[in-house]
């Protein structure tokens, strides 16, 4: 790790300490989406699964958004992020001819958009279940 982009700092960590965390971490959990349609949770890391769905979280997850996942990247993986400083959270309250509504929507933050403009000047690759890193 010694080119300085791991020492830049992404919000309360440095873009090697964040890499590391998301790299030994995973969240093998279970939603109720999942348990009815017997699929299992990924067992990928938090950074193969912040990069796999990246395109989905810069457009901003939702509640209501139909992903196929069975709610996993918005009820498990999304806080989690939001957690590293990732993601943001907006809450909003909906009232259709008296039927109150609230949306929950997780997007990437600026801090999340640093940290993947970082990884991609590291020349990360995200193969299943490990990260590399080109040396130079």
């Amino acid at each position: 790790m010694n080119n300085p982009i791991w020492k830049e700092q992404v919000g309360n960590y440095t873009v090697g300490e964040l890499f590391t965390i998301l790299k030994d971490e995973n969240l093998p959990l279970r939603t109720v989406g999942m348990d009815i349609s017997g699929v299992d949770p990924p067992d990928d890391n938090l950074l193969v699964l912040f990069e796999t769905y990246e395109i989905f979280l810069n457009a901003g997850v939702s509640n209501e958004s139909a992903l196929g996942d069975h709610g996993y990247i918005w009820g498990i993986l999304a806080p989690k992020l939001m957690g590293y400083g990732l993601l943001t959270q907006s809450v909003v309250t909906n009232d259709d001819k008296g039927f109150l509504s609230t949306t929950t929507t997780y997007q990437t933050s600026e801090l999340g958009h640093e940290f993947s403009s970082a990884m991609r000047r590291l020349y990360i690759t995200f193969p299943s279940n490990k990260a590399k890193v080109k040396s130079e």
